[in-house]
């Protein structure tokens, strides 16, 4: 009984063994699942507190009608055709308002998609663009050309944003202006930016 008993606890001594190595074997055979290039971009665009990144908008100051289009944090391009719009006062100026932005979206058109990847690149390439920069104006000129970008800038202290984003401020980053405002952002990566929205309005515009 007594070699019985031990032979039961080596045959038990060498499962054990047996089964610890195979899941050391399991372990190793796990690889670690980098997240992809896509996955990144998302979430990269996920936390993008501003619902329009970009936007290439001809501006009537005259009439208060703007037409163009806007780029949004889920990587859809949407045109724009406003007339009689509040807007207009707001476009090109040091700060917006989160409600003018989300208006602008409301009255807006999904015209196509791009590349989570591309405008998640193109986004993070715009936090290099100057604050500093601003447009002039020239009051011979009734409308404005604008290529704009927009980040997150505060949340004032009156602001209830508990029940509403409203009155969180964005900053308008200027890359280029042209007509009744005029600008040129000094950052070499505004070029870049310009010509990836103008591809854009000419695609669109076909």
């Amino acid at each position: 009984m007594k070699t019985i008993r031990i032979t039961y606890l080596m045959l038990f001594a060498c499962l054990l063994c047996f089964t610890a190595c195979q899941q050391d074997e399991l372990l190793n055979d796990v690889a670690v699942v980098e997240p992809t290039e896509l996955e990144l971009a998302s979430s990269y665009l996920a936390q993008e507190r501003s619902l329009i990144l970009f936007a290439a908008l001809q501006v009537d100051h005259e009439n208060n009608e703007v037409s163009g289009y806007i780029i949004d944090k889920f990587a859809t391009i949407r045109e724009v055709n406003l007339e009689q719009s509040k807007t207009v006062e707001d476009l090109g100026r040091d700060i917006i308002s989160d409600k003018v932005l989300r208006e602008l979206h409301e009255y807006s058109t999904e015209v196509g998609e791009l590349s989570k990847i591309e405008l998640a690149n193109m986004a993070r390439a715009a936090k290099g663009l100057s604050e500093q920069d601003r447009a002039s104006e020239n009051a011979d000129n009734a409308s404005s050309r604008l290529y704009l970008a927009f980040e997150f800038n505060a949340i004032p202290e009156e602001c209830d944003c508990s029940s509403s984003s409203d009155g969180v401020l964005y900053s308008q980053l200027m890359i280029h202006a042209q007509g009744h405002l005029n600008g040129e952002n000094s950052k070499p990566v505004a070029a870049d930016i310009l010509t990836w929205l103008q591809t854009i309005e000419e695609a669109n515009d076909k």
